[in-house]
């Protein structure tokens, strides 16, 4: 399986939809580097690949309540619905009737649709 890009929707330190992150793929260049100051998301987004893949967590993650964006909960009207998601794309090859053929998948987590309350 090789992982191409993430979309992420407020998910933590990710506020409203991210622009879509593409990874290194390929045979020349197949190295990423995640670097950012304290707070600026790293391993937010490393949860974010352990959700989708595993369904896991760090422990500082634990809640559910923890992963939706404070802003985008602040932001929204009581009663209003807040999205958070994180949508993953990549490729893998399949084994089908003895032929090795690239297929693209997307796997999508839809965390939770919070609703604000007073």
């Amino acid at each position: 399986m090789k992982l191409i890009s993430i979309k992420l929707c407020n998910f933590r330190s990710f506020y409203a939809k991210t622009p879509e992150i593409v990874l290194a793929h390929g045979d020349v260049s197949n190295t990423t580097i995640i670097h950012g100051n304290n707070g600026a998301g790293k391993t937010s987004l490393l949860n974010a690949f352990t959700w989708v893949l595993y369904e896991k967590f760090s422990a500082a993650f634990a809640s559910a309540e923890q992963l939706v964006n404070k802003r985008a909960i602040a932001e929204a009207k009581i009663g209003q619905p807040v999205e958070c998601w994180v949508e993953l794309f990549g490729s893998m090859i399949v084994n089908a009737i003895g032929l090795n053929a690239p297929v693209g998948f997307i796997k999508t987590k839809v965390i939770l649709s919070l609703v604000k309350q007073s």
